[in-house]
C-alpha cells in the first residue's frame, strides 16, 4: 500500500465543486498523468509516502522541520481565499 500526497493537481474537482483555481499560484498545480505515473512508480519500488513532485517534498520537509515561526508567513488560511465559482 502506498499513501499519495499529490498537492494540487488538476482534475475536474475544482470544476464538480465550484471553487475557482486562480487563487492558489500556477506553479503549484501538477497534472494528474503526472501524479498518477510517480505514484504507481513508487507503488512498484515499495515506497509507503509517494510525493510526485520536488516542490512538494520540498514544502513537506520544510514544514516538518523549518520552525513554525519561519514557515508561517508562506502559509495561508485557504478557507478564507477560496472564491466560489458562481454559475
Amino acid at each position: 500500500m502506498t499513501a499519495v500526497l499529490p498537492g494540487y493537481t488538476r482534475t475536474q474537482f475544482h470544476a464538480r465543486a465550484h471553487i475557482a483555481t486562480k487563487s492558489f499560484p500556477s506553479w503549484m498545480w501538477l497534472s494528474a498523468d503526472r501524479v498518477a505515473q510517480a505514484a504507481l512508480r513508487d507503488l512498484e519500488r515499495g515506497r509507503t509516502v509517494s510525493i510526485p513532485s520536488a516542490r512538494y517534498r520540498i514544502i513537506g520537509w520544510a514544514m516538518r522541520h523549518l520552525p513554525r515561526p519561519v514557515i508561517l508567513p508562506w502559509c495561508w488560511d485557504s478557507s478564507r481565499t477560496l472564491d466560489r465559482v458562481t454559475e
